[in-house]
C-alpha cells in the first residue's frame, strides 16, 4: 500500500482540502484521521491485479465521457461512479482524504501542479484527462 503523504502547512489549514482549524492540534488530529482512512480494513478483499487494471480502464472511459466537445458544457464536473469498496480502496489507497463508514463514502482530493501526474500514475494512463475527437479536436481536464 502506498504511503500517505500529507503536505505540511505553516498555519492550521490542511493544504489538501483547505479546511481551517483553530490550532495545530486540530490539524494534527485531522491528519491522523486521514492516515487512518488509508489503512486497509480487515473486511476488504484483496483483488486480482487484472480486476483492478480493468476497472481503471473503465474509470478512464467514464472520465472521457464527461469531456464533451461543447463550450456550453465547460466548467467544473463532479465525477462519481458506484463500485465495490475493495476496488476503490485498491485503486486510491494512499490518496483517500475522507471516509464516512455510516454512509459508505470515500473522498479523494487532487489539487496543485502535480495533480494530473498523480492521477496519471494511479490510473496507469497519461491520456486519462484528454479526449481526442474526429478532426483532431481535443478536450482536456484542467486541475487547479
Amino acid at each position: 500500500m502506498p504511503s500517505v503523504t500529507l503536505p505540511q502547512s505553516n498555519n492550521s489549514t490542511c493544504s489538501t482540502c483547505k479546511k481551517e482549524f483553530k490550532n495545530s492540534k486540530g490539524l494534527a488530529r485531522h491528519q491522523q484521521n486521514v492516515r487512518r482512512y488509508n489503512k486497509r480494513h480487515q473486511e476488504l478483499d484483496e483483488l486480482p491485479v487484472n480486476t483492478v487494471v480493468e476497472f481503471k480502464q473503465i474509470l478512464v472511459a467514464e472520465i472521457h465521457k464527461k469531456l464533451p466537445l461543447n463550450f456550453r458544457s465547460m466548467g467544473k464536473k463532479l465525477f462519481s461512479i458506484p463500485c465495490p469498496e475493495s476496488i476503490f480502496f485498491s485503486i486510491f489507497a494512499g490518496n483517500i482524504h475522507y471516509y464516512s463508514k455510516a454512509r459508505g463514502i470515500y473522498r479523494c482530493i487532487f489539487r496543485g501542479h502535480d495533480a494530473y501526474q498523480v492521477l496519471s500514475k494511479i490510473l496507469n494512463s497519461d491520456q486519462w484527462g484528454k479526449r481526442i475527437y474526429s478532426q483532431r479536436q481535443q478536450t482536456y481536464v484542467k486541475t487547479t
